[in-house]
Parts: C-alpha cells; sequence; structure tokens
C-alpha cells in the first residue's frame, strides 16, 4: 500500500482484474447493485468504483485515529466543560 495504489490507472486494473476473476467474494447481486448506482450517478462501473474508492480513502483508519488520538498531548482544563457552558448559557 501506498501512493501509487491510489493511481487511478492501478485502481481501475485491480478493478479490472477482479471483474474478469470468478469470485465467489464479489457475488452476482452486488456487482448488479454497484451497475445500478453507476448507472444512476451516469457513470461507467469502473469510474464510479474509482469515484467510491476515492471517497474511502479520504478518511483516515480506525487505526490511524488512534494513533493520532495517542501523539496528542493531554489537555488540563482550568475550567470545566460544564461551567464554560453554563457561562454561556448564562450570557444569553
Amino acid at each position: 500500500y501506498g501512493p501509487s495504489a491510489c493511481h487511478p490507472n492501478y485502481m481501475k486494473a485491480c478493478y479490472a482484474h477482479a471483474h474478469n476473476d470468478p469470485n465467489p467474494q464479489r457475488p452476482d447481486s452486488l456487482h448488479r447493485t454497484l451497475e445500478a448506482r453507476a448507472a444512476l450517478a451516469g457513470m461507467s462501473l469502473s469510474d464510479y468504483l474509482l469515484a467510491e474508492i476515492r471517497k474511502v480513502a479520504e478518511y483516515p483508519t480506525v487505526e490511524e485515529l488512534r494513533e493520532r488520538i495517542a501523539s496528542r498531548e493531554c489537555v488540563n482544563l482550568t475550567v470545566s466543560p460544564a461551567e464554560i457552558i453554563r457561562q454561556m448559557r448564562d450570557s444569553e
């Protein structure tokens, strides 16, 4: 996995391989559903899948989120969140 793995031609090649390869992990009903969604979006199936893969790649994985959270410093608040909310509510 790396930058080349997200290259559009790489992803199209992966889809083309999977599409031509009889695979029990890709049932026909799934294929039909994805083809229908692509058609509704006015896209070819490979372009639709590429767009969906890009959407998924934009978000961090759970592991990446855990690492980010673990790397952050703890914050010591001088005022409790409840008190801040109370002050904001009272100032309205």
